[in-house]
């Protein structure tokens, strides 16, 4: 029993020490899985935190990348904005600058037009050079050609040319209002090298003297035209004009003060013709002067007058010669044609050599056939006597027309030289007014002239070839009724 309860005791014992090992074990794996809870615990509560430390930092990363969205989008804006306003900025300095290269273009061509303007100004000053008054002519020309030369450059110097310009017409002004009085050589007539006093007041009075006893004085005039020279040096002076000058450089000489000037200043064409000693002038002098004062289109309006007379003088021959209405020759045609000789009559109408001749050899010689025939011969005769007849009456008669025409001409040509000269130096030289209404009355003149003899000759020679055509027609109808006498009765 004991061995029993000792069994089972040990069994209990065992069994009860199993448990407990299986407690202990039990337990120890308890410890176990709460030291695993833990550890899970903890590694949720690192993950639970990591989880938020992460949301935290994906927030964080969020919010700084909309912080950076909307500095983005600030910076886009902005930069729209100023792109927009540099745009604007980039038109406006298109538009501006497309207006200063049309600014620059209306510039350059503003320079150009300009420069061209004082290069025609400067060209104008130094075509009229040559009429001007006679003095500082060297250096006004070397002034003048050398604006031209800067403004012929591609980089004109416009400044520098207007300097020489304006340079020059200062000078040529104080010419005007200065006076001088110097010893100088200078020519007289043919003489060169010649001692003389100059006196000169502005630009209406210079005179010299030989400064040798008794010398010789000179002054220069105007010679009236209105082109070409219109000053020049005459020596050839009147006794009281000579001792004007004479008084008036020994004045100058002397005392320097005011004088009296033995000139009248506008030097009209009255006063010109007291300042020359008088000189008998020929008829040939006098017409070469008259023609030279007509200008140029006297040389056509001479072209036609002798053209003129060379027709006219012509035409008169031709109507003495080939015109020539001999009655002795009609007379003997006659008497041969009422003796039916009509061998003999077309042999003494042959050696004629006439118009009339002709004409009339055309009928005799037909004397054989019928009326027709003979009609029809005159009337061929007829047609080649008549240009021969009129030839160069239609061009004389033109030549009379074109005469005044030409005249005209003249007068408009010498008036548009005339206002031309007017609008340069004004209408106070009379002389110079004078002068180109002179040229201009001088063609017109000759235009006259010229075309009423040659329509006087015209009208002569119709007359004359009007009495010559009808001559033929009378005669040749005279011949052809002698000769067919009953068959013209019959037509008749």
């Amino acid at each position: 029993m004991i061995k029993v309860i000792c069994c089972i005791f040990f069994m209990l014992s065992a069994t009860v020490m199993a448990n407990q090992q299986q407690l202990e074990t039990l337990r120890r794996e308890v410890e176990a899985l709460k030291n695993i809870r833990l550890q899970k615990a903890d590694q949720l509560e690192q993950l639970e935190s990591q989880r938020w430390k992460e949301r935290y930092e994906q927030d964080r990363l969020t919010q700084d990348h909309q912080d950076e969205g909307r500095a983005l989008e600030a910076r886009y804006s902005k930069a729209a904005s100023d792109l927009s306003r540099i745009s604007d900025e980039v038109g406006q300095a298109r538009n501006l600058a497309a207006d200063l290269e049309e600014k620059s273009k209306i510039s350059d061509s503003g320079l150009s037009n300009f420069n061209t303007q004082v290069k025609q100004a400067v060209d104008k000053i130094a075509g009229d050079l040559a009429t001007d008054f006679p003095v500082g002519m060297e250096q006004r020309t070397l002034s003048l050609a050398r604006a031209g030369t800067m403004l012929e450059r591609d980089n004109s110097q416009i400044g520098e040319a207007m300097r020489s310009l304006f340079g020059d017409q200062y000078k040529r002004l104080q010419l005007t209002q200065n006076q001088s009085f110097e010893t100088r050589e200078s020519q007289i007539n043919r003489r060169t090298d010649v001692s003389v006093y100059r006196l000169r007041l502005g630009t209406v009075f210079l005179a010299e003297q030989e400064r040798a006893e008794p010398g010789q004085s000179q002054a220069l005039l105007r010679t009236g035209v209105l082109q070409g020279q219109v000053f020049e040096w005459r020596a050839d002076l009147a006794a009281s004009l000579d001792e004007g000058i004479r008084k008036a450089i020994l004045a100058a000489r002397e005392t320097g003060n005011s004088l009296w000037i033995p000139l009248d200043l506008l030097q009209t064409k009255a006063i010109k013709s007291t300042t020359a000693s008088v000189q008998e002038q020929g008829w040939q002098a006098k017409l070469k002067e008259w023609f030279k004062a007509g200008g140029i289109v006297m040389y056509p309006l001479l072209f036609v007058a002798i053209l003129g007379l060379i027709m006219s003088i012509e035409r008169s021959l031709a109507y003495l010669w080939r015109g020539r209405i001999s009655r002795k020759f009609i007379d003997s045609l006659h008497t041969l044609i009422s003796e039916k000789k009509f061998a003999k009559a077309s042999e003494l109408c042959s050696k004629q050599k006439t118009g009339l001749g002709n004409v009339l050899y055309a009928v005799v010689n037909q004397a054989h056939n019928s009326l027709a025939a003979a009609e029809k011969s005159l009337h061929e005769a007829l047609l080649r006597e008549q240009p021969a007849l009129e030839r160069r009456m239609g061009l004389l008669a033109a030549m009379g027309s074109i005469a005044p025409l030409l005249g005209l001409l003249g007068t408009v040509t010498g008036m548009i030289t005339l206002f031309n000269v007017i609008i340069e130096v004004g209408t106070n030289d009379v002389k110079v007014l004078a002068g180109g209404i002179s040229e201009a009355l001088i063609t017109t003149e000759a235009g006259l002239i010229i075309a009423i003899p040659i329509l006087l000759i015209h009208g002569k020679l119709s007359e004359n070839l009007d009495y010559i055509t009808g001559e033929f027609g009378i005669q040749s109808f005279a011949l052809l009724n002698r000769i067919w006498p009953e068959k013209s009765e019959s037509n008749a």
